[in-house]
């Protein structure tokens, strides 16, 4: 007869072995990652677009402007507006004068392509900021870099505003810059008219985030300067009225 040994396992007491507290230690930290990745992906990237984009639009909007006033000052722009008078000096045609237009047209091409590509390497100071501005932009050593966003703004808190890791902004133009010369009429008085050109631009910009691309449009509208014609003076008008005896006479020798 065979008697069966009975066999006690007892459990093992103390701390576990160093690779399994390894293991464990890797994978929660994989979790927490994720899950963190996951946060900022579904909840604050919407946010950080939103301020990056506002931030790019002041500075290109900025940076822009200088380039057109750059233009501007380069060309006599008085002479956009080509007049056109009989013998007796009375106007007879107004229109763009095709050779300036031409000149303030490739000028402030090559103004803002030169201008946002220095906004583009990060060398905020060439394109015309004041400093109160290029202080609050806290320029960054990083050549690429025009602007740093707190992590804690993503939050809406002003408390925690000012708070967390900063996320560098970068931008990008892209395509062509679209350069439109347009005038504005208004009719003053009595057959008078003031004629304001303006310089519009228009160009397509990136805005860069760690986490995600976003392509805005940058629109800016500068002011050229502005050409008073004066009219003849009729003996009668009537104030859209046909009837001739509700309109005013104008003496010419007053």
């Amino acid at each position: 007869m065979h008697l069966r040994r009975k066999f006690n396992y007892r459990r093992r007491k103390g701390p576990l072995p160093f690779r399994h507290v390894l293991l464990i230690s890797f994978l929660i930290f994989v979790t927490l990652t994720v899950q963190g990745m996951w946060i900022v992906d579904r909840a604050i990237r919407p946010t950080l677009l939103e301020i990056a984009n506002l931030e790019t639009q002041k500075i290109a909007t900025s940076a822009v402007n200088y380039a057109l006033k750059t233009t501007i000052d380069e060309i006599d722009t008085n002479k956009i507006i080509a007049i056109e008078k009989d013998e007796n000096g009375k106007i007879i045609s107004l229109g763009f004068d095709a050779e300036i237009y031409k000149q303030v047209e490739v000028s402030a091409v090559a103004n803002a392509q030169y201008y946002l590509k220095k906004m583009e390497e990060g060398k905020l100071h060439e394109i015309g900021l004041s400093k109160e501005e290029l202080d609050l932009l806290d320029e960054t050593v990083a050549t690429d870099i025009i602007y740093h966003i707190p992590l804690g703004m993503a939050t809406g808190s002003s408390l925690l505003a000012n708070l967390g890791p900063k996320i560098p902004v970068k931008f990008r133009a892209i395509g062509d810059v679209d350069i439109d010369l347009n005038e504005k009429i208004q009719h003053v008085g009595i057959n008078n008219t003031w004629i304001r050109v303006s310089l519009d631009l228009q160009v397509d910009a990136e805005v860069i985030i760690p986490f995600a691309t976003h392509t805005e449009k940058v629109v800016t509208t500068i002011p050229v300067g502005m050409v008073f014609v004066p009219g003849e003076v009729p003996n009668f008008f009537a104030n859209g009225s046909n009837n001739l005896s509700s309109g005013k006479f104008v003496n010419e020798n007053r």
